[in-house]
């Protein structure tokens, strides 16, 4: 006989069915009993039965799922011949089918390659296998299409599909549905079924196997009840079709059917209103107070989640509810996960999720797949530092710290690990050498299983699996998880205890499908890399409840909770609930009603899938006993607005006196905080109240009883309050001990220090006192193509001098030649070779260079000036020019080195003129405002410098020329003309020399002869207006001018140095017109500064004009 239980949810099916069992029970009749259940509530209907029968356990009572009768029919009667293959085998089974047979594919041939496309296929597999729809029946269906339509050859390669891995299957595994068609071919055979009274609960549908299996044990069994939901709610049109299902098949078999219609009413009758006229047109309306359903609207999910939090701990506080009474749902677990946890830790809140967890991003899963990939990428460093970083090889953090610096800085990977490291630093930046080959040793002896794995050849799967393995057990991977388990539960860290407990079972079960599977075919490591990778991906570990009193989340189908009090769903948006579903299908929509037009009626469609959310919807609107809470986030994690569902807009509808809650702007002083929750969960918000109460901003008087209970309960907390609320980012000046071990006195130092002082003294400070050594990798960075451009010229300049060339005299050819071979020699070293783009930055060095070069000599040609002087130095070393001594206001000294990259000289009857020329690779321009300033005092020391030391160049006497940078560029021109002298003319234009020249006709005129002729000079920006006065934005200075600058940049640096002995080292940065100091500093961290902060401000240097700039020195020179 076929018993159907129907009715509404909660209208009493399932205490029924535990009613029926417990007669059983009590009659003798317990080793008969079987309650089929959902294979994720078998748990549940466990602890429910127990609960109802009011015991501590029973004997013979079978809770099983669908896949448990199975195994336990199959060991009464006969184990199928072959082993079945996991879902995570089949996956990998999948991936090898399908780099096979994609190219044999029409219309899925490239998408077969793709990751998306196993998971898609994967699920189409498991629903035809369900569906019993198999290769054939799809052909027959194609043969009723046009044969050059798409769906046509969709449907073609999809049975080709199913076919190919039948028959990669066939001859070592069976699946889950060959399994249960082996068994009901043998369930006849069981004399255990024969005598059991079966009770099916928890269902809102079945598969066809499934059914197949219900009617097997139909004609076997006496008993077979089965609780269907049923109701006149169009909720049930997705259950409706089970129980015309059931009747069918008890039909067709003649067997007898007794139905009970079980009509109690949900206890709840504000619940049960929402529940039966939330999902349905027309709906009746409640018009009167709701207390048992609440809806909140929160600004962000974040805000969302922690109004949940906080509800949960009012419920249990206020209303005694225990944290088992509670249940929270969500139609987007994964998006909500993160925030969950973060939220329930911080307010302790014991939770269970409800999920099952993936195994990729495990330590052991890491270890296993990134030792192969440094293996096959030759030591590559990020396989590597994967591998080591996973704490399953016996390195300890420090060890793996100092030897990922030291392969960084070194480029090592490929052959540099078979012999000994050699490469080294000097002095205080050298590494241990001996420690770190020690560590080298070690890593290469831990890897020896898979040393010898080429990754260029074809291997046997199996035996690279056995290689694997080798590894694992030579470095004792299993008890090390072990311990880790042990040390997990010492923590009271359970869901890391479990996952860790299960992982090493499922490793080996992955490795073992695939060698029993692929084991004897040929990959090569790349593909058997990909093959462990996508097994991994697909591999989940459940986790299990370890304690009762706790809140449990999951996910609004999946979590079938026991009997709770409240109930919270969250994420009630447009597109989550309800879902939408069906866009990531292989077979569209519209497709499906075409082959149900032509009599194929095999697949899941939109509206069966719309019909099971609406009753999941329902199902779980129905599960509290005293109250419902919904919530819904304006925007998500990423920041993107997010609409609310159309179900908020209807409930409002059914419950017109519903106030929905919200986020306040405002002060409510009618209702207590909602954030005044948990000593953990309060605190940052109570951070938020008194900094606005400080800033003259209204709060709710229960803030400041909340800092008083700090005050008496937490006073360490209460204190960084106050210190917070304090809080000014100032930093003391160092005291002059201090300064004293920092800098070497008399203080040694370079004008591009100074200068970064001026830019910001705690960044001088940082860069130059605590001197952090960063680690620098082993690459060419944009900053090291300067270097190599400013490198070159110099050499070139280097060259000219020790083979006592006339610069001006060389030709173009000579001049690339040259430059030619000086780049090639900076560029004989590995790193070059180490990458394709630094060959090609290699070709880029010599192109700008040669350029550069030849721009440089050409404006040489157009002068008078000589180079005399290349990288002169002035420093105390012994060599060059005498350092530049500065006496401070104090009498101690600051002394200045440095090296000019390029002197010019000119010479006259009446005296000699000297032109500074720098070399700059960036955007830098010279501006009298930033020398004015002190942010550019380089050029102007540097001429001093000259000026000072005229017996250098063996002149009497000696006057300023000119200071300039010299740009290294490769300009791009836009032009519309086609002539390249045009073209030319234009990029020499815009490598002229940027910089101040001497106010002086007859010394431009020695600099650029072009100026006579066309009143525009081309090697510098000055120019002539018919009249002939200098162009507005010719760069001159009067010689008074330049003697005042130079006056000028000395006292600021006498006032930098005193600052600087000081013991100034604030975080003071400053601002120029288009540049702030901070945007180019590494130490933000550090320093802390913010605007927002009182006394964080930036110093601002406004943009002087040059005839303000020359009237303030000139004050300031004759006072």
């Amino acid at each position: 006989m076929l018993r159907i239980l129907m009715g509404k949810a909660k209208s009493g099916k399932t205490y029924t069915v535990y009613n029926e069992i417990e007669k059983a029970i009590n009659s003798g009749l317990s080793d008969q009993v079987i309650l089929l259940v959902p294979e994720q509530f078998t748990l549940e209907a466990e602890k429910g039965l127990l609960k109802h029968i009011e015991k501590s356990g029973f004997l013979g009572v079978e809770v099983l799922s669908f896949k448990r009768l199975i195994h336990k029919l199959l060991n009464e009667v006969e184990m199928p011949p072959h082993k079945e293959i996991t879902t995570l085998g089949r996956t990998m089974l999948l991936r090898s089918v399908f780099q096979k047979s994609g190219r044999s594919l029409t219309y899925y041939s490239a998408a077969s390659q793709k990751k998306g496309f196993l998971n898609q296929f994967n699920d189409f597999l498991d629903e035809m296998k369900h569906s019993l729809v198999d290769a054939s029946l799809i052909q027959t269906a194609c043969s009723r299409l046009e044969e050059t339509s798409l769906l046509s050859m969709k449907l073609k390669d999809l049975a080709f599909l199913l076919n190919a891995y039948e028959e990669a299957k066939t001859e070592t595994y069976m699946d889950s549905v060959d399994v249960i068609t082996f068994a009901l071919e043998r369930m006849s055979e069981s004399q255990k079924l024969k005598q059991s009274q079966i009770w099916v609960d928890g269902f809102d549908s079945f598969s066809k196997i499934e059914y197949q299996i219900l009617e097997q044990l139909l004609l076997l069994c006496d008993h077979l009840t089965i609780t269907v939901p049923y109701g006149e709610n169009p909720v049930f049109t997705h259950t409706g079709i089970l129980y015309r299902q059931l009747m069918t098949l008890a039909n067709q078999n003649q067997i007898e059917i007794a139905q009970y219609l079980l009509e109690r009413a949900h206890s709840n009758w504000e619940i049960a209103h929402l529940s039966e006229q939330l999902l349905v047109y027309p709906y009746e309306r409640l018009n009167r107070p709701t207390d048992s359903i609440k809806l909140h609207m929160a600004n962000t999910v974040a805000s969302e989640v922690e109004r949940v939090v906080i509800d949960i701990v009012d419920l249990v506080r206020y209303k005694g509810y225990k944290w088992q009474d509670i249940a929270v749902v969500t139609n987007d677990l994964t998006g909500y996960e993160f925030v969950i946890k973060q939220l329930f830790t911080e307010y302790k809140v014991p939770f269970f999720l409800d999920r099952k967890m993936n195994i990729l991003s495990h330590p052991l899963v890491h270890l296993i797949v990134n030792s192969l990939k440094t293996v096959q990428s030759r030591f590559k460093r990020e396989y590597v530092m994967s591998m080591l970083k996973t704490g399953l090889l016996g390195f300890s953090v420090d060890e793996i710290s100092i030897f990922e610096n030291y392969i960084i800085e070194f480029g090592i990977q490929g052959n540099h690990y078979k012999k000994a490291f050699t490469k080294n630093y000097q002095k205080s930046r050298a590494y241990d050498l001996e420690h770190i080959n020690r560590l080298r040793a070690k890593l290469l002896e831990k890897l020896t299983p898979l040393l010898e794995i080429s990754s260029s050849k074809k291997r046997v799967v199996k035996t690279l699996l056995e290689e694997t393995y080798a590894f694992l057990v030579l470095n004792d991977i299993a008890t090390i998880i072990d311990r880790e388990v042990h040390d997990f539960t010492e923590k009271g860290d359970y869901d890391s205890a479990q996952l860790f407990a299960q992982i090493w079972n499922v490793v080996i079960e992955t490795l073992d499908q695939t060698a029993e599977l692929l084991g004897d075919e040929l990959l090569s490591l790349d593909e058997i890399i990909e093959l462990l990778e996508t097994g991994f991906e697909h591999a989940e570990i459940g986790l299990l409840p370890l304690y009762e009193n706790q809140v449990l989340i999951g996910s609004l189908d999946r979590s079938r909770a026991h009997a709770i009090k409240a109930l919270f769903i969250m994420g009630i948006n447009d597109g989550i609930l309800p879902e939408t579903g069906g866009d990531q299908q292989l077979i569209a929509e519209y497709e499906k009603e075409q082959l149900k037009e032509k009599g194929f009626n095999m697949m899941l469609d939109g509206k069966m899938f719309a019909d099971k959310e609406n009753y999941n919807i329902y199902n779980a609107l129905t599960r509290p006993s005293a109250s419902i809470y919904l919530s819904y986030a304006l925007t998500s994690n990423a920041g993107t607005s997010l609409r609310p569902s159309y179900l908020i807009q209807k409930l409002v509808k059914i419950f017109p006196q519903l106030e929905p809650t919200h986020e306040r702007v405002r002060v409510d002083m009618a209702h207590k905080p909602h954030h005044i929750a948990t000593a953990e969960g309060t605190f940052k918000h109570l951070a938020i109240e008194m900094r606005k109460s400080a800033d003259g901003h209204r709060i709710h008087p229960d803030w400041e009883t909340a800092f008083k209970w700090y005050a008496q309960n937490a006073p360490e907390k209460a204190s960084l309050l106050l210190e917070g609320l304090t809080f000014e980012n100032h930093v003391e000046k160092i005291n002059r001990k201090v300064i004293d071990t920092l800098y070497e006195l008399p203080i040694k130092t370079s004008v591009s220090r100074l200068e970064q002082f001026m830019w910001c003294p705690f960044k001088h400070f940082v860069s130059y006192g605590i001197k952090p050594i960063t680690v620098k990798r082993y690459e060419i960075t944009f900053p090291d193509v300067g270097i190599l451009f400013h490198g070159a010229l110099e050499q070139f300049g280097r060259t000219v001098y020790d083979q006592n060339l006339v610069w001006q005299d060389l030709d173009q050819k000579t001049c690339d030649q040259m430059i030619e071979k000086i780049v090639e020699d900076m560029v004989d070293h590995d790193i070059f070779s180490s990458k394709f783009q630094y060959q090609y930055l290699v070709q880029k060095l010599k192109r700008v260079s040669k350029r550069a070069i030849w721009t440089l000599t050409k404006q040489l040609k157009q002068g008078d000036f000589v180079p005399i002087a290349f990288e002169m130095a002035f420093s105390d070393e012994g060599y060059g020019a005498p350092p530049m001594i500065i006496e401070l206001a104090n009498g101690e000294k600051l002394m200045l080195r440095g090296v000019i990259d390029r002197v010019d000289l000119l010479k006259t009857e009446q005296s000699s003129y000297v032109k500074i020329i720098d070399y700059k690779s960036g955007g830098t321009t010279l501006s009298l405002s930033d020398i004015y300033h002190g942010l550019q005092m380089q050029l102007m020391v540097y001429l001093k410098a000259c000026l000072d030391n005229p017996d250098y160049f063996r002149v009497a006497d000696l006057k300023p020329g000119g200071i300039f940078y010299f740009k290294i560029d490769d300009p791009m021109i836009q032009s519309a003309e086609a002539l390249s002298e045009l073209i030319e003319a234009q990029i020499e234009s815009q490598l002229r020399l940027d910089g101040i020249a001497l106010e002086e006709p007859l010394i431009l005129e020695k600099m650029d002869r072009m100026l006579i002729e066309e009143n525009k000079s081309v090697v510098m920006k000055v120019s002539y207006k018919k009249d002939g006065a200098f162009t507005k934005d010719s760069k001159v200075l009067p010689l008074e001018t330049f003697y005042h600058m130079i006056d000028h940049v000395k006292e600021k640096i006498k006032e930098i140095g005193m600052t600087l002995l000081e013991g100034e080292i604030s975080p003071s940065p400053c601002q120029t017109e288009g540049r702030i100091a901070c945007n180019a500093c590494d130490y933000q961290s550090f320093c802390q500064f913010d605007p927002k902060f009182e006394g964080n401000s930036y110093r601002m240097l406004p943009k002087l004009d040059q005839e303000s700039i020359i009237q303030k020195v000139k004050e300031k020179s004759n006072a």
